[in-house]
């Protein structure tokens, strides 16, 4: 269609999809901190994005 082709890619994959690298660290520190309810799921996911380097973001 208008002379354009989608191309997919794998899923979960951290060099196609960089922020993948991201929710590994975010998913990660979670599960090693479980919340035992939403509003501290929140807290910690916020928490969880301070603790990823600089240079992880720059992948992203």
């Amino acid at each position: 269609m208008y002379g354009r082709s989608v191309s997919y890619t794998p899923p979960y994959h951290p060099e196609l999809q960089p922020i993948e690298l991201i929710w590994r660290h975010m998913k990660g520190w979670i599960g090693r901190n479980p919340a035992k309810n939403v509003s501290e799921l929140e807290e910690k996911m916020e928490a969880s994005k301070g603790r990823i380097v600089s240079k992880d973001w720059n992948k992203a």
